[in-house]
């Protein structure tokens, strides 16, 4: 496939990548060790250092109440996840909610994780039930009419999981006559329609594999980091074929209009890729595939 170019014109071919992280998850399917489990994540941030919080300001407001309230996927291993034993959550986008509370001055103790599926992502930051969403929440035009973005603070692709046995879908280009499932309100399920694949929508990724799993649908098309953490759970029984394809820009979600918040975020992010903190976070999570840290992206300011 051609290369692509990322913001800081380096080329990435995304075929070797993706093969990489597919052999890294199978082989760590059924194996992890309690060690890995039990591995400490990074410092939710460095050195906080003084930092200014405007009176009557959001920032204010979450600083001295002490709590901020995040939007999260819960179903999604190296992303962000519930341990049902445990009850804790883990991933990528949730140490980069504890990066953003360290810098309001909230510990994670602090932070109210709120379930926020795809299609309810817009909603929860509506209703005010929510001051974020970190949830692989992909940044577009549409979406800013809604809501505001702070980032992207990482930049994924779709990719497609089929069975195991499965050789009839190898990408986007054999999705005709197919039914494939993504979950609702996610981009991934508006790209099934455009390659000719008859869309079925699931409350969550999970379902979806489920579904797979249990021959209800033909394949799962998802941004290549949540199927590839699906895959650490199930690779026994499913595969991610093809080359990924279609950009996905993460960003935190948050109220339309609120500058001087989203200001904050794209400062915190910026902090977090100077210092350190971001490539830890990354490494402590998704860098456990095996894959190494790729540049951050750069912060779209607006």
């Amino acid at each position: 496939m051609p290369a692509l170019v990322n913001r800081h014109d380096v080329p990435v071919r995304l075929g070797p990548l993706l093969s990489l992280l597919v052999v890294t998850a199978v082989a760590a399917t059924g194996c992890r060790s309690a060690d890995a489990e039990d591995h400490a994540g990074p410092r939710p941030c460095g050195q906080p250092g003084s930092r200014i919080y405007p009176a009557g300001s959001t920032v204010d407001r979450l600083h001295r109440e002490g709590r901020i309230r995040v939007g999260v996927k819960k179903d999604v291993p190296g992303v962000s996840y519930l341990d049902p034993k445990t009850r804790e959550m883990s991933g990528f986008d949730v140490e980069i909610a504890k990066v953003v509370a360290c810098r309001l001055g909230i510990p994670a103790s602090g932070i109210e994780w709120v379930s926020a599926p795809n299609k309810e992502r817009e909603n929860l930051i509506l209703a005010d039930a929510v001051d974020i969403v970190v949830a692989s929440y992909v940044i577009n035009e549409e979406r800013k009419q809604l809501v505001s973005f702070a980032g992207p603070y990482f930049r994924d692709y779709q990719s497609v999981m089929v069975r195991r046995e499965d050789s009839t879908i190898t990408g986007p280009g054999s999705f005709r006559g197919h039914q494939i499932c993504a979950a609702k309100g996610s981009l991934s399920l508006e790209n099934i329609g455009l390659y000719g694949g008859t869309g079925v929508p699931r409350t969550d990724y999970s379902e979806c594999v489920d579904a797979l799993i249990d021959g209800k649908v033909h394949a799962v098309s998802a941004p290549a980091a949540i199927l590839i953490g699906q895959l650490t759970l199930h690779g026994s029984e499913v595969k991610i074929v093809g080359q990924p394809f279609d950009d996905f820009p993460y960003g935190i979600g948050l109220r339309k209009d609120d500058a001087t918040f989203r200001r904050f975020l794209d400062d915190a992010l910026e902090e977090s890729y100077a210092d350190g903190t971001w490539r830890r976070a990354y490494d402590s999570t998704l860098g456990r595939s095996g894959v190494g840290a790729p540049v951050p992206p750069v912060v779209h300011r607006y």
